[in-house]
């Protein structure tokens, strides 16, 4: 059952937290990639939080794709690039093209617009376009919204479109993902990184466990607080066991003999060489 929470929240919950709508400035989405890059279980790193779960999707129900492959025929002209779809269906030969608009066709605020258009109507003219490029080579195109993802729907309408299409569906199984999972080090390494954070900062606070069950939180960051906890209590029963205290519980303890006045300093001056701050 742990595996399968932890595996759910991999897959689905750890970047719904913001998305391209939420930064005003192309600067500032650019600076939260570089603190949060979005990658995905399958070890690409892609651009938006969106794409982490349609790639997710495809990698936990056994469905290859490559993601940004290079479209098979040459499109670049005066006014269009080289195209490059979001996902490639290796065994399908199908596209699948994420579109960054809500339901009234808006875009994030810090796409731009072009030759006197509105970021907009430029943005809205780029999907027709690959519309346009599909339709005129035959080649089949899947379309996903970023308005699907607000309201927890992409999941239901890319299986069925996928579905409608024929291709297989080979669901993982919870031990399979792990195993496949056990070599991807930059997601586990940022899992065993991001836990660790969240209990030391816990502990630096003074929180026991009870406390932290009891912090209201999102969704999403209750969802992580469930998968913390199995392991913040085991954590602290091994401490318990072996009668050992952590950096954290040194704290703690200082300041709790300090503030019930067990301790009375002999010093009337320390000096500090290194200071740190909690």
């Amino acid at each position: 059952d742990y595996k399968r929470e932890l595996l759910n929240y991999l897959s689905f919950h750890q970047y719904l937290s913001k998305t391209a709508f939420d930064f005003k400035t192309e600067l500032e989405y650019n600076k939260y990639l570089e603190l949060h890059p979005y990658i995905t279980l399958n070890g690409e790193k892609v651009k938006s939080s969106e794409e982490v779960q349609i790639a997710n999707f495809l990698f936990t129900n056994g469905i290859k794709y490559e993601y940004e492959r290079k479209y098979d025929i040459y499109t670049a002209d005066q006014e269009y690039g080289q195209y490059f779809p979001d996902f490639y269906l290796t065994e399908s030969k199908i596209w699948i093209e994420h579109f960054a608009v809500d339901k009234d066709n808006n875009v994030p605020l810090f796409f731009k617009g072009n030759h006197g258009k509105s970021a907009k109507a430029a943005y809205l003219e780029g999907m027709e376009w690959k519309r346009k490029t599909h339709k005129e080579n035959k080649t089949t195109l899947i379309e996903t919204y970023s308005y699907e993802a607000f309201d927890g729907s992409i999941f239901k309408s890319l299986e069925t479109k996928l579905k409608d299409l024929n291709v297989p569906f080979h669901k993982l199984s919870v031990d399979e993902l792990f195993q496949k999972l056990a070599g991807n080090k930059k997601v586990l390494n940022g899992l065993v990184e991001l836990f660790s954070t969240v209990i030391n900062l816990a502990k630096s606070g003074n929180t026991t466990i009870n406390d932290f069950k009891s912090i209201k939180m999102t969704q999403e960051s209750g969802f992580l607080r469930d998968l913390i906890l199995p392991i913040y209590s085991i954590y602290e029963d091994e401490l318990r066991k072996n009668k050992e205290i952590d950096f954290g519980d040194m704290l703690n303890q200082a300041t709790k003999y300090i503030s019930e006045g067990r301790y009375s300093s002999k010093y009337d001056y320390v000096i500090v060489d290194e200071f740190h701050s909690f």
